[in-house]
């Protein structure tokens, strides 16, 4: 199931009533993978979240803006000395290869010494806008993956994610 919203933005011009901008707000769908404590770059990505968006070819030089965010609490075992996630954003269309629009390093060493079995939570946002593209298909995914985890004596998760796609287009106005 879709869930999407839309707005439109109007001029009166010359008594008529002009759409300047349509916007679409499509929310994403939320994944609970098992994740690792140490992912490297030749495995796999775990997806976290991914956004459908459809009918991108009836809207005149889409933009699309994606927001992410999430919290990861750190439990410490033992002494963390330092943490690495990198998040991976890609685009997903139908007979192409994934596109990878971008990657983003968290890491952190730890200074101050946390006790034994006690966490720090850690924010994370992501935005991103994808103007570059012409779309052709009827239907585009964008997917937010884990694409590397670097983590000794400690555990986390993944927690209020939150993933959603504003749609616009690109029109000169005047």
């Amino acid at each position: 199931m879709e869930n999407r919203f839309k707005r439109h933005s109007f001029i009166k011009h010359n008594n008529k009533k002009k759409i300047l901008n349509e916007v679409h707000v499509h929310c994403g769908r939320i994944y609970t993978p098992s994740l690792p404590t140490h992912l490297s770059n030749t495995d796999p990505p775990i997806p976290l979240t991914s956004v459908e968006i459809r009918s991108l070819k009836k809207i005149k030089n889409p933009i699309v803006k994606i927001n992410y965010s999430c919290v990861i609490p750190l439990t410490q075992r033992r002494r963390i000395k330092r943490f690495k996630f990198i998040f991976r954003l890609v685009r997903k269309e139908k007979n192409k290869n994934p596109v990878n629009l971008n990657e983003w390093e968290l890491s952190q060493l730890f200074i101050e010494v946390l006790n034994l079995n006690e966490y720090v939570r850690v924010p994370f946002v992501i935005q991103y806008c994808d103007e570059s593209h012409t779309f052709n298909d009827t239907k585009v995914i964008y997917e937010i993956q884990l694409a590397e985890v670097s983590l000794r004596n400690a555990s986390y998760k993944i927690i209020d994610k939150g993933f959603s796609a504003l749609v616009s287009s690109n029109v000169n106005h005047f």
